[in-house]
């Protein structure tokens, strides 16, 4: 049986007092890596050979609401919830032992620096597992 991630781009701006924004988000579908699964979240990792950045934090409390909504739409399938920050999920890439993952995986990264180099963006991934 396969399994796939459903992905959120999430972020906030910052308003001009200092406080967050509400989170704006962008959903995605990429490639199933088992690899980065378990790097991610310890998602199909059944022998342990890999140590995941971080355990499944759950949705969080301040998720988006089209993330809450799409959450709530697939959540008799969905498991392992979680988010990573930026910094997080390049722990995952670096951690990743094949040259030849997915492009969407570092594209993904990709615009997740890019939008932290603005200064004014707090960037994370939140996402769940279907298998």
């Amino acid at each position: 049986m396969g399994c796939d991630i459903h992905i959120h781009l999430e972020y906030k701006l910052k308003s001009n007092n200092g406080d967050f924004s509400s989170w704006t988000v962008s959903p995605l579908r990429i490639d199933a890596n088992y690899e980065m699964f378990a790097l991610m979240a310890d998602v199909r990792n059944e022998d342990g050979k890999f140590i995941p950045v971080a355990k499944p934090r759950g949705i969080p409390f301040d998720a988006s609401y089209l993330t809450k909504v799409h959450y709530r739409n697939e959540r008799n399938d969905a498991h392992s919830m979680s988010w990573l920050s930026s910094r997080e999920f390049g722990e995952v890439l670096q951690r990743y032992s094949d040259d030849d993952l997915c492009p969407d995986y570092r594209a993904l990264y990709g615009a997740m620096q890019a939008l932290e180099e603005q200064e004014c963006f707090d960037v994370r991934i939140v996402f769940w597992f279907d298998c």
